[in-house]
């Protein structure tokens, strides 16, 4: 795991914010742990991660601060292995993303705020 982060539990609700791109699942886990759970057992999700700055005291209370990964209808529920996935849902701290994964997978929208990592 990138020594920048560490993993925290889910914060509640997520949804597509912007997408990481031509990374494989080996990767995923170099960056970011083991996945945090196998999805929503066995529907849309196979994998999640959910990560925040090494130095966030209170993830629960310093909002925006989240990165939360998963893979949506292309791994193992659908057909396919979630080791072959490359395309990759994500929401919240896209500048933690694009730190984490650089610019060839994390294509910026708007303008996300400028996080320290």
């Amino acid at each position: 795991m990138d020594a920048r982060i560490k993993q925290v539990e889910h914060p509640g609700e997520s949804w597509l914010d912007f997408r990481i791109e031509n990374v494989p699942y080996s990767r995923m886990v170099e960056i970011l742990g083991e996945p945090l759970s196998d999805g929503d057992g066995g529907h849309k999700v196979d994998v999640e991660w959910v990560v925040v700055p090494k130095d966030c005291i209170s993830p629960e209370t310093e909002e925006g601060q989240h990165l939360i990964v998963w893979n949506w209808k292309n791994g193992s529920n659908y057909g396919g292995d979630v080791a072959n996935v490359v395309s990759w849902s994500a929401f919240g701290n896209q500048e933690l993303a694009y730190r984490l994964f650089g610019p060839a997978h994390v294509p910026r929208t708007g303008s996300p705020p400028v996080v320290p990592v």
